[in-house]
């Protein structure tokens, strides 16, 4: 069960140093993530067909950014934007044409294995890895109920922006 494993702090003191370190707002990576690191990973969500594993079919398995990228002759690259991925631009605005995919990035959801190998690099980089932090954007990764039942979330807003301050153990 995830209250085995993931906790909810009752104050957010932890978070402090990065409110401290976010530099502006949509302008980089460091609007979204602190500043003052030698090195930063972006982990590029699965795609499923509209986005959610639930609409995956038993025989269908989600797809990297890469494998959709193969299948469309695009070029990945580290700062790739998932329109280009595709080849179209996909928005409410415009209609998605004939040969878009149906695939979008899964969001607020990486799947266990992608985050076991996450885990593992952080594990070579904090010196407290039975005791990480993480922040969730308020609502997404499938943990709002659990969020809501605890009786002091650990809620803190950035730039405009309101996050879960959450925390767990990356060492085995």
């Amino acid at each position: 069960m995830i209250e085995n494993v993931v906790k909810v702090p009752e104050r957010v003191d932890a978070a402090t140093w990065v409110q401290e370190r976010i530099i502006g707002f949509g302008e980089s990576v460091l609007s979204i993530v602190p500043s003052g690191f030698e090195a930063y990973a972006r982990v590029f969500h699965p795609a499923c067909p509209g986005g959610l594993y639930a609409n995956l079919k038993p025989e269908q398995t989600e797809m990297t950014w890469a494998e959709v990228a193969k299948s469309k002759g695009t070029t990945v690259h580290r700062a790739m934007q998932w329109p280009s991925v595709i080849g179209t631009y996909s928005s409410s605005n415009y209609p998605r044409p004939q040969d878009h995919p149906g695939l979008e990035p899964t969001m607020g959801d990486l799947p266990l294995p992608t985050a076991q190998v996450v885990m593992e690099v952080l594990k070579g980089q904090t010196e407290t890895p039975t005791r990480c932090w993480f922040a969730v954007l308020e609502g997404v990764a499938g943990l709002a109920n659990f969020i809501r039942s605890r009786s002091s979330p650990g809620k803190w807003c950035m730039t405009t922006t309101n996050f879960n301050l959450l925390s767990l153990s990356i060492s085995r």
